[in-house]
């Protein structure tokens, strides 16, 4: 458990990125909220 949280804490710090944590991590809400965004800022950079 105090992994997880520990891993919680460095995805929301930006230290690791989501895409990086384990799938029980990128399935909660939010981690999917900065999966989306990351999804928008990596097209826009594309243009």
């Amino acid at each position: 458990k105090n992994e997880l949280t520990r891993t919680k804490m460095m995805i929301l710090n930006r230290l690791i990125p989501v895409q990086e944590a384990p799938i029980e991590i990128r399935r909660y809400p939010l981690f999917q909220l900065y999966l989306y965004c990351d999804a928008i800022i990596q097209e826009k950079r594309k243009k």
